[in-house]
């Protein structure tokens, strides 16, 4: 699968999510959080893997937040909260994952 704002691979048991937009020190925009989610679901259905590891690009953050700027965009407070719907998803998400997944900060 191609991904606009992450890089995924998987190797030796490992698979490997990378926030990729070190511009913005890997900012959670909206199609960064959709992404991500359907990418550790992706992990969580390849039998080879075995953890999954998040990771931010670059060497000044591992992930800043939010994109404020983005959310500037979107105009009233509850149009922003929506646009991040999916970050719910993922914090909810994956605790029930069957594999573990871990934070390379």
């Amino acid at each position: 699968m191609s991904y606009e704002t992450v890089l995924v691979e998987a190797a030796g048991g490992v698979g490997t999510i990378t926030l990729n937009r070190p511009e913005v020190r890997n900012a959670l925009n909206q199609t960064m959080v959709r992404e991500i989610w359907e990418a550790l679901e992706a992990l969580e259905a390849e039998r080879e893997v075995r953890v999954a590891v998040l990771r931010g690009a670059g060497d000044k953050a591992f992930c800043a937040g939010a994109d404020l700027k983005g959310v500037g965009d979107r105009g009233t407070t509850l149009q922003a909260r929506e646009s991040f719907g999916g970050l719910v998803k993922i914090l909810e998400g994956i605790p029930r994952m069957r594999k573990p997944v871990i934070a390379q900060v």
